[in-house]
This record gives structure tokens, sequence and C-alpha cells, in this order.
């Protein structure tokens, strides 16, 4: 079985900045989450749009973490809406070209 990616997106209401001060505090409980490898904020002010991309050692973790408490909290907040989500396979087999580059010769 291979990781799985979680892609999650939606937009939100209120000043960028207070988002980053809720997900700050929820960063703590996502890096609890069973399989999870790494996760990644991602934010779009001037569209008020932001989400993550998350990395799951596999299905089950990922769809664990869909089903708790934390992910259903997110959901149904007053401050969010058109919430979307994507799962991804990864593809394991195909070298990381970028970062072997990076590696290779790091940016100035």
């Amino acid at each position: 079985m291979s990781e799985q990616i979680l892609q999650l997106n939606f937009r939100y209401c209120g000043p960028g900045n207070t988002y980053q001060q809720v997900v700050t505090i929820l960063a703590q409980v996502a890096a609890n989450a069973p399989g999870l490898i790494w996760k990644t904020w991602l934010i779009n002010e001037r569209e008020a749009e932001a989400g993550g991309l998350y990395l799951f050692c596999d299905q089950a973790s990922l769809r664990h973490y869909l089903e708790g408490t934390l992910w259903k909290t997110l959901c149904q907040h007053e401050a969010v809406c058109d919430v979307s989500t994507k799962c991804f396979d990864t593809l394991n087999e195909i070298p990381l070209i970028a970062l072997k580059r990076w590696l290779e010769r790091p940016p100035s």
C-alpha cells in the first residue's frame, strides 16, 4: 500500500493573521494524528483561501483523520466554507528530481 496525500482547500472569513494564529494552535493536534508523516499549511490571503497538504503512511490513517473530531470541527467552523478535499496515492517509484537538484546545488 502506498503513502497517501490529502489535499485540503477552503475559503475563510477574517484576516489571514487570525487564520495563522488559529492553525498555530491546531498544529500540535494535527502533529499527533496517527500515521501523519508531514503536513504543509497553505494560505492565499488575497483570495481568502487556505488549506493544507498532508502525507499519511497509508489509506487507513488518512481515513481515520477524515473521520476524527479535528476534521469535523474544521469543516463545521463558522469562519470556514467551500471545503474540498482530494486524496491521492503517491508514486514512490519516481525519483524526487527537484530535491536531488537542490541537494546537489543549494539555492543561494
